[in-house]
Formats: structure tokens, C-alpha cells, sequence
């Protein structure tokens, strides 16, 4: 009996043990990756502080606009990056036994450019690519690394990617603030019959980029809406789109890219 009360206490307090490890993990994964170099403002004007707010129509669709981009740091900020571990704010140590390869990549609009490391510190060529990484380019982090099984011990082979793009010290905006370039799109944009016929299809996606003079360019859609008349007006609303203030970095105009989107919220 006292034997079976005992092996009864050890699988409690194997399953309490797995049951923790994996809380904590899932803690880890729920919270937004951000620099861990403090204050990322990049002096963007009051007039953007809700720039990654969404706007609902009278149809229920959903329009956002923001930057394209998620993690992100301006030219200056990314040159203090030393390591891997200085780009995402609880990065989690605790998982990595032991690295496999840290593969760096510069993307940009002509080229990308990678090189390998054997660890989270970043090699001198790997700090060249983002020391000379111009506002723009995305710098792509792919690491393989082992795990630990909570319960076998046994080293598992893992894959973590991130991606960091490099934003100008002053963002562009839309002259007028965010209120008035909504209006500007739902003014502009669907008639009542087919705004109804989007509520059950998928989100659509149209990239763009605001050029040095502030006025739309590149525009492309990237997602449909499953609907080809909405998707030809949605590219017009930004090709036809008012005048914004150009981004700037070092006191130079200089491009910025932007991702629209409209459509149900969550699909």
C-alpha cells in the first residue's frame, strides 16, 4: 500500500513539474517580442498615436493602416545589438541547451545578404550587416538550437525566427491625422451592396509605400478579398489617396512602407 501511495505522489509530481514547464513557456510566447534597448521612440507626431488603432464602418468591415513592420528599431538603436538576445525582450534562455547555428539575413529591395553564427552572440561579420542596415531593410534571425524533454531529458531540435526592420527616426504620416484618412476611405469607398457581400469573405491586404514627396507608390495587393471589384477600389483608394508627410531619418525624406487592410475583424 505504502509502495503505491509513493508511486502515486512521484506521477504527481512528474505531471505538476511538465504542467509548470509548459505555463511557463506558454507565458513566454503570449507576450510581444520588443527591444530590449530601452526607449524605441522614434519621435513619431502625436498625430500617429493611434495609428495602430482599427475603424469599424457602418457594414462592419475593418480598416487598418499601419507600418509594415512588427519588431523594430531605427538605425542607431540597432548598432547597440550585440547579440541575439538584445533584439527580443524576454528571450527565452531557458529553453536553449545548446545552439546548433544563428543565421543572420539583411533583406532589401535588391539584395539579401546572410551570415551564420554558432551562438547568440553575433560574429563581426554578422555586426557589419546591421551596422551598415539602412532604414528599410529587414533583418531576418533563424536560430536552431536543442531543448530538453521535461520528461525524457532527451535534446530536441528546435527552430526560433524573428524578423526586426529598421524604421526612420520620424515615421510618415497622413496630413490631417488618422480620423481624417479614415474618412477619407470610407467615404470613398464601397457601395452598400458589395460592402454587405464582404462580411463573410477573407481580409484583404494591399501593401504600399510613401514616397520622399509623400504621395503613394508600389501598390500592391498582397491578399485578396475574394471579391475583384472591391480589390480594383482598394487599390484606387490608395493610389488616389491625399498627400502624407514623408518620413525622415538623419533630417532626410526618405520611403516608408505601410500595410492596409479591410475586412472582417480576425479573419
Amino acid at each position: 500500500m505504502n509502495r503505491n501511495i509513493l508511486l502515486v505522489i512521484v506521477l504527481l509530481a512528474v505531471v505538476g513539474f511538465t504542467a509548470f514547464g509548459f505555463i511557463n513557456k506558454s507565458e513566454i510566447t503570449t507576450k510581444e517580442a520588443k527591444s530590449v534597448i530601452e526607449d524605441q521612440s522614434t519621435n513619431i507626431p502625436q498625430i500617429l498615436d493611434n495609428f495602430n488603432d482599427i475603424y469599424r464602418d457602418e457594414y462592419g468591415l475593418v480598416y487598418r493602416i499601419r507600418g509594415n513592420y512588427n519588431r523594430h528599431l531605427t538605425e542607431d538603436k540597432i548598432k547597440l545589438v550585440n547579440s541575439v538576445i538584445d533584439f527580443v525582450e524576454y528571450y527565452p534562455s531557458n529553453w536553449i541547451e545548446e545552439y546548433t547555428s544563428v543565421e543572420l539575413s539583411a533583406v532589401t529591395e535588391d539584395e539579401t545578404t546572410s551570415v551564420i553564427g554558432a551562438n547568440e552572440n553575433l560574429t563581426s561579420a554578422q555586426k557589419d550587416i546591421i551596422n551598415t542596415a539602412k532604414v528599410g531593410t529587414k533583418i531576418e534571425v533563424k536560430i536552431l538550437y536543442k531543448s530538453k524533454n521535461a520528461i525524457t531529458s532527451e535534446l530536441m531540435d528546435e527552430t526560433m525566427n524573428f524578423t526586426v526592420t529598421v524604421v526612420p527616426e520620424k515615421e510618415a504620416f497622413f496630413i490631417g491625422g488618422y480620423d481624417k484618412m479614415m474618412d477619407y476611405l470610407t467615404d470613398n469607398n464601397l457601395d452598400e451592396a458589395t460592402a454587405k457581400g464582404l462580411t463573410n469573405t477573407q481580409q484583404a491586404s494591399v501593401l504600399f509605400t510613401i514616397n520622399k514627396e509623400g504621395r503613394t507608390e508600389n501598390i500592391r495587393l498582397i491578399q485578396t478579398s475574394g471579391h475583384s471589384k472591391a480589390d480594383e477600389l482598394f487599390i484606387r483608394l490608395i493610389d488616389e489617396m491625399p498627400s502624407w508627410q514623408p518620413a525622415e531619418n538623419k533630417g532626410i525624406k526618405v520611403k516608408q512602407e505601410f500595410l492596409f487592410t479591410i475586412g472582417q475583424d480576425g479573419c
